[in-house]
């Protein structure tokens, strides 16, 4: 019960500080349309008409808002806009259900100064981003937006609307060109059969007994024996959390120290798993987490919605001293939270070309989860959505034999996919506790990596591990099953002259 009524207190301070209200009629605020970028209008800062449901409301994250009416119900945005112009329109859109006969037209009013358009789309049983065929003009200074969806056969279908984007189509051209430039294809990449996600971090537990301090953990950390699971087990390369749950980054980063000293380690572990991994020829990326779950950094990014404060500005800092200290030790990130990101027009291109300073082939990603991808400045899907044939499948879109989208949403993106490989949360929590047995049989794991592997959709699998870096034995046993079964053999570890010469090799 503390647990919980502590859960509940650090919930509602975030909320208090950090959360803009919103109410089931929306914020009235005036929204800023950018002239040379993409504005997204987000469906919770809609007025909302009556019907008109928010799914949910979080402090620092947006969510979509739902239709469950079979009649035309409108979103309304108030927009200041600086340069009249024509812009194009763009809807992030689902509709749940997967009956094969069903009718899937939706009824689009939309409205910009009173002038009303109506048009017909069809949506998908996922979500995906509609580009209505009409430019809207829109007038310098003060307009009014409104939009109506309805299902057209009125048979009780939900519709799911997370924003409406506005762009001039000059400018997204521009775009698309430049983030043509700024993308990378890997060979590596392309090559990979699978990859291990570790969500080690401040809160990972050992077996048994107390955690001690993040420092010594970081310390204690057996990246000799880690590295060497990670061969047995098959990966070809691995995502290693910083900055879950609590915001600690295990390895010293000025950028951090100077925001909240105390939150770096004195170890460089990052370089050392990039030392031992590499003698087995599997690539490092990172995990990285804005960290709004913790209420002491996350006062220092001055973040007040729909303000991001100095996310993103220390967020590019950061990530550009990443990539200047680790070069091609570090092959790529995971940027989670693309539902921050996104709403609060994050500098997306900015972001990226900061991550590949130091590597021009670090391959960029922010996790836009179920939605369509969020930006065009970045390299691979981070697909979070479970570990299954369906997902090894990516819904039948189509991939390209470079390991490449190209049909669907996620369309240009290195397609992968990622889960759990054991039941509870990402990390390993509880005290006290042994990782509990892996979801799958080795036949089952198998049958979905081999599937995975002939569609070229790399999965990525979550491995629990404990704090000194070791995994489970019923886990171990059944990814080296994997790794039998998969592969007809694995690299032999990279000797240098030096390691050569002592084992006799030379």
């Amino acid at each position: 019960m503390n647990k919980i009524n502590c859960k509940i207190k650090r919930y509602l301070l975030l909320l208090m500080l950090y959360a803009t209200p919103v109410g089931l009629s929306g914020q009235s605020g005036i929204l800023t349309v950018h002239s040379d970028g993409l504005t997204a209008l987000m469906a919770k800062d809609a007025v909302l008409q009556e019907g008109l449901k928010p799914y949910r409301i979080e402090p620092a994250k947006a969510f979509w808002v739902e239709n469950r009416t079979d009649s035309n119900r409108l979103f309304t945005w108030k927009l200041s806009v600086a340069r009249r112009g024509l812009y194009k329109v763009n809807l992030l859109l689902n509709m749940p259900g997967e009956r094969p006969d069903e009718d899937r037209r939706i009824s689009v009013e939309l409205a910009v100064n009173g002038k009303k358009t109506v048009r017909e789309i069809v949506a998908f049983p996922y979500w995906e981003r509609h580009s209505l065929e009409q430019t809207v003009e829109l007038a310098g200074g003060d307009n009014t937006l409104s939009l109506g969806l309805a299902p057209v056969s009125g048979t009780g279908h939900t519709l799911q609307l997370y924003s409406v984007e506005l762009i001039r189509p000059q400018v997204e051209r521009q775009m698309e060109k430049r983030a043509a430039r700024l993308q990378r294809r890997p060979q590596w990449f392309s090559d990979a059969g699978y990859g291990f996600f570790f969500h080690w971090n401040s809160k990972s537990m050992p077996r048994r007994g107390d955690a001690g301090s993040y420092t010594e953990a970081v310390d204690a950390f057996d990246v000799a024996a880690f590295a060497e699971t990670v061969h047995d087990c098959g990966a070809d390369f691995i995502i290693f959390t910083t900055t879950w749950a609590e915001y600690y980054f295990p390895a010293p980063l000025q950028s951090i120290d100077k925001i909240l000293p105390g939150r770096t380690a004195r170890r460089d572990l990052i370089y050392d798993l990039s030392t031992e991994l590499s003698k087995y020829g599997i690539k490092l990326m990172l995990y990285y987490h804005l960290g709004h779950g913790d209420p002491e950094w996350w006062d220092r990014q001055g973040f007040r919605s729909p303000d991001a404060g100095n996310l993103f500005t220390n967020l590019q800092e950061i990530t550009g001293e990443i990539s200047l200290r680790y070069k091609d030790r570090v092959a790529g990130l995971f940027l989670d939270d693309g539902m921050i990101y996104y709403p609060h027009n994050a500098p997306f291109e900015d972001i990226t070309k900061a991550a590949k300073k130091g590597n021009r082939d670090m391959v960029v990603s922010y996790n836009c989860w179920i939605f369509p991808q969020l930006t065009l400045f970045q390299d691979y899907y981070t697909g979070e959505n479970g570990i299954s044939m369906e997902t090894a499948k990516a819904w039948d879109w189509a991939i390209d034999n470079a390991g490449y989208f190209t049909s669907g949403p996620q369309t240009g993106l290195r397609a992968t996919f990622c889960g759990l490989l054991e039941p509870g949360d990402w990390a390993h929590l509880p005290k006290d506790t042994d990782i509990p047995p892996p979801l799958f049989t080795s036949e089952q794991l198998t049958e979905i990596v081999r599937t995975a592997m002939a569609r070229r959709n790399v999965p990525v699998m979550n491995v629990s591990v404990y704090r000194d870096g070791s995994i489970s034995p019923e886990t171990f046993r059944l990814l080296k099953e994997l790794n039998h079964a998969v592969h007809a053999k694995r690299h032999s570890p990279v000797l240098d002259s030096t390691n050569a010469a002592q084992s006799g090799l030379r």
